[in-house]
């Protein structure tokens, strides 16, 4: 029997009364386990009373007055005498608590890797005895350098624990973005991801919209502010913009008809800008294509949409102007002559107009010089719409001219007439 401390154990005296027979007692010798999770500890019961010999029979099977190879845990024991008297134990094995080793550290700053480490050890079996991996044995280092160290923990049984700690760089925060725009102009449909390199995790995160979350969903277009806080308590501000998709514009270009005489030669077309492209198109003709020709006077309505799904609405109206046609003055030759005139103003379509006289060979609204008969003219307007007219000159008989005499009465006196009478001739 083996009393009081030693180096690789502790030696526990436990007595337990027995649960039957007359005159056989039982106490208990015990061993702990040497390390927390191990199995080699020992118990050893102690009968007394009764007749010698004594035979043992432990729940684990071993049937010697020792049961070796013990963990934590309790365990029964049957001893019978000599005279057949039987009595049944119980022991109770305990073990250390777990050795553990956490590294703390104080003096490290976001801008200095200078402190000390100290290395806060529980359970196991003390004196405890320490190594890092910078070879000093003291629970406390100092430290100056960025880095990984470890400490190795060493109790009274020869259990170790390993604890470490990372001496973070001077913080260098290193922040990517991602950027999406939101769908359509003015939406709040946006969204920042940010990733943080540089530095350790994990990260808090604040935004100036009051969102704590690490990345910004359903947000419109402008300035926001982060502020990242990394696990040594450093912390990085940083402002960042979410650009918006350009608006999207529509403006429905419009060719008019030209001449009332060519009613559906009008166009339409959809000018784009902003937004997403490809578009579509849908006209409330259900046209689809982007412009339109050959169409009568109207309004049409065009509704385009982008590749996020954004719509914008134009109209445009094509207009006709009135009929071309034209007034004509003429002024007949005198005396037969050759000096008629013909004025012609245009009237309808266009403006300004344009005259040309084929047969003539000559251009102008107006024209002299002629003779009677039918002369030809073309009008066009500023679009080259054209109106032909014909217009006649006609012309004008001779006169004859007689005269009615009546004579004087007598010589000297002047009382005598002549009356001229023009008629047609």
């Amino acid at each position: 029997m083996k009393y009081g401390l030693f180096s690789a154990f502790w030696l526990l005296l436990c007595a337990v009364s027995t649960a039957s027979g007359q005159g056989i007692q039982l106490t208990f010798d015990i061993t702990e386990p040497t390390c927390n999770g191990y199995t080699d500890g020992t118990a050893t019961v102690n009968p007394s009373g009764g007749a010698l010999p004594y035979t043992y029979m432990w729940d684990n099977g071993q049937n010697g007055q020792t049961n070796f190879g013990l963990g934590a845990g309790t365990y029964f024991v049957t001893v019978n005498d000599n005279n057949g008297q039987v009595v049944t134990g119980s022991v109770t094995v305990t073990q250390p608590d777990p050795l553990l080793v956490n590294v703390s550290a104080v003096g490290l700053s976001c801008s200095s890797a200078n402190g000390t480490l100290t290395a806060n050890v529980t359970g196991g079996t003390q004196p405890y005895e320490y190594e890092w991996s910078t070879a000093e044995t003291t629970p406390e280092i100092d430290v100056s350098m960025s880095g990984g160290y470890l400490v190795t923990v060493t109790d009274a049984n020869g259990c170790s624990s390993i604890g470490t700690f990372n001496v973070p760089t001077v913080a260098e925060f290193l922040p990517s973005y991602i950027f999406t725009r939101p769908a359509c102009n003015g939406e709040a449909t946006g969204g920042i991801a940010v990733t943080v390199f540089g530095t350790y995790p994990p990260f808090t995160w604040e935004w100036s919209n009051g969102v704590v979350n690490q990345n910004l969903t359903n947000v419109a277009a402008g300035d926001y502010e982060i502020s990242i806080t990394d696990m040594n308590g450093c912390t990085f501000v940083d402002q960042v913009t979410l650009l918006d998709n350009p608006q999207l514009i529509v403006e429905v270009i419009v060719t008019n008809v030209a001449c009332a005489s060519n009613p559906e030669d009008g166009t339409v077309f959809a000018a784009v800008a902003g937004g997403v492209s490809p578009y579509t198109y849908m006209w409330d003709n259900n046209s689809t294509l982007p412009g339109q020709e050959e169409l009568p006077p109207g309004t049409y309505t065009v509704t385009v949409t982008d590749f996020n799904g954004c719509t914008a609405v134009a109209s445009g109206t094509i207009t006709m102007p009135p009929p071309l046609d034209g007034e004509l003055v003429a002024m007949s030759p005198a005396c037969g002559g050759n000096n008629g005139c013909v004025t012609v103003s245009g009237v309808g379509g266009t403006p300004p107009y344009t005259y040309n006289w084929p047969v003539l060979g000559v251009s102008g609204p107006t024209v002299c010089d002629l003779a009677p008969g039918d002369y030809y003219v073309c009008i066009f307007d500023a679009n080259g719409c054209q109106h032909d007219m014909t217009v006649t000159v006609d012309s004008i008989s001779g006169l004859d001219v007689s005269l009615i005499i009546t004579k004087a009465e007598c010589p000297g006196v002047d009382n005598g007439t002549a009356t001229a009478v023009v008629t047609p001739a």
